[in-house]
């Protein structure tokens, strides 16, 4: 597993307020799941730009909110929440 790196911090300008990180490799294709802080449960995305903006918007404490976020592979037969990071933060359209 790949070493876990900050991939987005809200404000940006304030280091370690709220943060998303990921353990998820450069070459890596396939889905992710986003884990965040207090949530029952992860969310599956069919990739990791997905599961990276979605995790973006989950830190921005104008938007959702959450401390700190956690992208991460998962495996392939997992059912996908959300087709895309809109879709999860403004539901399907």
């Amino acid at each position: 597993m790949t070493e876990r790196h900050i991939i987005r911090q809200w404000p940006h300008t304030d280091p370690g307020l709220h943060v998303a990180y990921s353990n998820v490799p450069a070459e890596y294709v396939g889905q992710c799941i986003l884990i965040l802080t207090g949530a029952a449960r992860g969310i599956v995305f069919p990739c990791k730009e997905e599961a990276y903006k979605a995790a973006g918007y989950a830190i921005n404490g104008q938007i959702g909110g959450y401390s700190d976020a956690l992208v991460s592979m998962t495996e392939s037969n997992a059912a996908i929440d959300f087709e895309t990071a809109e879709d999860w933060l403004f539901g399907p359209s």
